[in-house]
């Protein structure tokens, strides 16, 4: 073999060495890379007494702070309602004859009833045994709007043992005297033609009225139903069948059982009453709304 042949042979075999761990140092780092990749797709398990991160659940708080907040809302719901059951009208049902009850189920055995045909002027009504206090008044009224000179207060309901005289210029203090009986007086103010009830009270052994507010714009030529719930602490005013006025009495109810009379003469051509019910105990405000229906302007006109 010449000397360039070993030569040649040499330069190849050095060049074989070479390339051979460059091989393996790609092959080795392949091999690396592969198994980072495969480390990285697969989550590693947790070392023994590791401890695993709390789940949260935003679903089950949402689902709490929901029927907390509801619970909440229907609370004060309910508050309002028994707020205006009380102050404005019934809500709900706490006697057979209240919410749902057909008209008239309220003419029970306790009730009685006067001036079925229409009172006339100084009618008395025939009521056995009337209470003092806690019971129930309803009437259908009728006020014909004719004018008079007459400037008195226009009295339709009181209590005497005889049928009494109100003079032409009386005044509202003036009927403690004239009507020193009663403990209930209706009447139509001289002016205004509005409504008011008064209870007589003592305070500091002396009478007084204790009147609710002047109730207007009622009905005119047209019969409306007033009902009245007396008691020794307090009174009610319905106007076909709604509340209107509540009075708080702050003196002592005085003691009256005398009988109930209508309008005086006096009176006679501008307002009438009739269909006078009485009930010895006071009604609830559901049984009054579903008293029997008013009756028809006929009823009083047909006796003019």
């Amino acid at each position: 073999m010449s000397a360039v042949q070993k030569v040649l042979q040499q330069r190849e075999a050095l060049a074989k060495g070479v390339a051979a761990p460059a091989a393996s140092a790609a092959a080795v780092a392949a091999t690396t890379a592969a198994r980072a990749a495969a480390t990285a797709r697969t989550p590693s398990a947790p070392a023994v007494g590791m401890k695993l991160p709390s789940i949260s659940m935003p679903g089950f708080t949402s689902i709490i702070s929901f029927l907390f907040y509801s619970s909440l809302v229907l609370f004060f719901l309910f508050l309002l309602l028994v707020f205006i059951h009380f102050t404005i009208r019934p809500v709900f049902q706490t006697s057979p004859a209240e919410i749902g009850a057909p008209l008239g189920s309220v003419m029970t055995n306790d009730m009685q009833t006067a001036w079925d045909k229409g009172a006339s002027a100084d009618t008395k009504a025939e009521f056995k045994s009337p209470k003092s206090c806690d019971m129930t008044l309803s009437m259908d009224v009728y006020s014909t709007g004719e004018y008079t000179s007459v400037v008195a207060p226009k009295v339709f309901l009181y209590r005497a043992d005889a049928a009494a005289t109100i003079a032409a210029n009386a005044n509202v203090s003036d009927l403690l005297t004239t009507l020193s009986a009663t403990n209930l007086i209706i009447y139509f103010d001289n002016l205004t033609g509005n409504l008011i009830v008064s209870a007589v009270t003592v305070a500091n052994n002396k009478k007084q009225l204790e009147s609710s507010a002047a109730i207007p714009n009622l009905p005119v030529k047209k019969p409306f139903r007033l009902s009245i719930v007396l008691t020794a602490k307090f009174f009610e005013v319905y106007i076909d069948g709604k509340l209107r006025e509540t009075v708080t009495l702050t003196g002592t109810l005085v003691e009256s059982t005398k009988p109930f009379w209508s309008q005086p003469v006096r009176f006679d051509k501008v307002v009438r009453v009739g269909k006078l019910h009485y009930w010895p105990r006071p009604l609830t405000a559901g049984e009054i709304r579903n008293l029997e229906p008013v009756v028809a302007s006929d009823f009083f006109i047909q006796k003019t």
